[in-house]
């Protein structure tokens, strides 16, 4: 659901997945847009790590989910979540 961690003397520290620490022997499952998957971003490091392709875009699902809230005379709020945090 969340992955939250540190970036500290440009590394990823203090990692979590909902809450809890990374376990090293767990598997995890993980949505992200292809570009990043692909190794935009500076994320070079997932290009060669196994993935399931499930043709879904995550690009189409926020478009639905917006035109959805709009629909329904709702909206679709943006906030700053905290997941990802600069260290010293």
């Amino acid at each position: 659901k969340e992955v939250q961690f540190t970036i500290r003397k440009g590394k990823a520290v203090d990692l979590q997945i909902q809450g809890q620490p990374l376990e090293p022997d767990a598997t995890y499952y993980l949505a992200m847009p292809d570009y990043i998957a692909n190794g935009g971003d500076d994320c070079g490091f997932l290009r060669d790590l196994p993935r399931e392709e499930t043709g879904v875009l995550i690009r189409d699902i926020l478009i639905q989910q917006v035109k959805a809230t709009t629909y329904n005379n709702s909206y679709t709020q943006a906030f700053l979540s905290g997941r990802i945090l600069k260290g010293d």
